[in-house]
């Protein structure tokens, strides 16, 4: 993605355990995705999709 130094964009998998992490501790999960629309290949992942229960606290998009 455009300004992103290594093109690196997060595992749906690394995405769930991060999730989970932060779940267990309460620590809130922020997830830039500011480019997450631009991309060469296969849609990426986000964040969005997790969180069945939709227990956000505030979504910026």
């Amino acid at each position: 993605t455009p300004n992103s130094p290594t093109g690196h964009v997060a595992s749906m998998d690394w995405l769930k355990r991060a999730y989970e992490f932060c779940q267990e501790h309460d620590i809130i999960l922020a997830s830039d995705e500011a480019y997450s629309e631009l991309y060469f290949e296969d849609a990426p992942h986000t964040a969005l999709e997790l969180g069945k229960d939709n227990n956000y606290d505030g979504i910026i998009q």
